[in-house]
């Protein structure tokens, strides 16, 4: 009986040996799941597209370094991902609209670098994750991508990671959708007039820990509740902005970011948001709000700015956006050309608990009344800030002018605001 299922045994073995064998005379598999390109292992392929055509929902496709000449459809739930031998990567160099186009949910995009080369005034996508019923689970990680836009992702529950993204003048990562996160990517070069490195729109999404340079947006946020962190942003002309045009953009937080360089640090036109923590320094406005209404500004450090601190910009009459009703507190606001520099239809504000250090004494302080209509610009609340020059139990005089507007010329006066109850200490530590 021993003997009897011994035999048996080695002939199952046998079979299954056999069997894997069959398998193997069109392509390299290990359980019928895994399909290799390039390299000199037996059966293995030699465009990926082939092998995408002959896996099926479930499969890894391993891509060994090279050069592929081919743009890529993904219609298979699929891993594709390339083998990385002495630090070099397969390259992929697309020809069509998009280099890849991922046509499927639950699918895994890494390691390889991706470039287009299509005449450079049509649209050249490196990666395309779209245009497919509610996609979600997409993962797009540690690729090189050369093209632009670098690649555009509309899903939901997906993944963009440790990309490095060279924009070649446009946009960078276009992410819309739910919860999905934007994290570790090294982004340049999308320096054309509004084109932006990473731009995220929808809601519960996070932007984290990206390193954002040499561009003309760093930052575009569009949506509800969204979480923009610890992101290394310089040299660009906006930092970050979060507006609103159609629906609102609010509840969305933006903390402990370090920016520098840039044209304006942060730009805000938006309401209901969070912007704190944030560390802002060497750029021409640290923060500009502009139709800007009921946010938080609190506990920044904003330093060394050539034009000011933070900025509001309220426009009224025949277009509409006012800066009302925020709250700035707890900020630290050191050596700046203006403290702040408020302008017209920015009113209500409460400006408290604030350090005022080094600060240049154009502090840009703004009201506004205008002639016939009686509308008048309501002062803001200067409340408890420390002033570094000002060691007196009375209420610190803040210069500023009031505009008169008349139907056809503008009358400009001095005017004073106060902290009334300004601290003798500073309030931040």
């Amino acid at each position: 009986m021993k003997w009897i299922c011994l035999s048996i045994s080695f002939l199952l073995l046998l079979f299954s040996f056999s069997g894997s064998l069959q398998i193997k005379t069109s392509c390299y598999c290990e359980n019928g799941n895994i399909l290799y390109v390039g390299g000199n292992g037996e059966g293995n392929y030699s465009s990926i597209q082939d092998a995408i055509n002959a896996a099926e929902n479930g499969y890894t496709i391993y891509v060994y370094p090279g050069y592929y000449n081919e743009s890529i459809v993904i219609n298979k739930s699929i891993s594709l991902i390339g083998i990385i031998e002495d630090g070099e990567k397969p390259v992929i160099i697309g020809s069509g609209t998009e280099t890849i186009w991922i046509a499927v949910n639950d699918t895994s995009v890494k390691n390889f670098v991706i470039r287009n080369l299509i005449d450079s005034d049509i649209t050249n996508r490196g990666i395309l994750a779209a245009r497919i019923y509610k996609p979600h689970n997409i993962h797009i990680e540690n690729n090189t991508i050369f093209a632009s836009p670098s690649i555009v992702m509309s899903a939901n529950y997906s993944t963009i990671a440790n990309n490095t993204i060279d924009g070649m003048g446009d946009d960078g990562i276009l992410s819309s959708g739910f919860k999905n996160k934007v994290i570790f990517n090294n982004v340049c070069n999308c320096s054309e007039e509004f084109s932006i490195a990473i731009y995220v729109g929808g809601r519960y999404n996070i932007v984290y820990e990206n390193t954002i340079h040499n561009n003309s947006i760093g930052i575009s946020c569009y949506g509800r509740h969204n979480n923009i962190s610890y992101n290394l942003i310089y040299k660009n002309r906006i930092g970050i902005e979060i507006w609103e045009v159609f629906s609102p953009s609010s509840y969305n937080e933006i903390h402990d970011n370090f920016i520098y360089k840039c044209g304006e640090g942060i730009k805000l036109s938006a309401s209901y948001n969070r912007i704190y923590k944030n560390n802002i320094s060497s750029c021409d406005t640290a923060i500009r709000m502009y139709g800007a209404c009921y946010n938080v500004i609190e506990n920044n450090t904003i330093y060394n700015n050539s034009w000011a601190g933070i900025e509001m910009d309220g426009t009224g009459e025949e277009i509409n956006f006012p800066v009302r009703n925020n709250t700035i507190r707890y900020n630290k606001i050191i050596k700046n050309s203006r403290f702040l520099a408020i302008g017209g239809y920015c009113s209500n504000n409460y400006i408290i608990k604030n350090d005022f250090i080094d600060y240049g004494k154009l502090a840009g302080v703004v009201a506004e009344i205008y002639i016939p209509s009686k509308r008048v610009s309501i002062p803001n609340k200067w409340e408890g800030n420390y002033w570094d020059d000002w060691n007196k139990l009375l209420p610190k005089p803040i210069k500023g002018y009031i505009c008169v507007h008349f139907s056809r010329f503008t009358n400009v006066y001095p005017f004073i605001v106060f902290d009334w109850h300004p601290s003798l200490q500073p309030n931040c530590s």
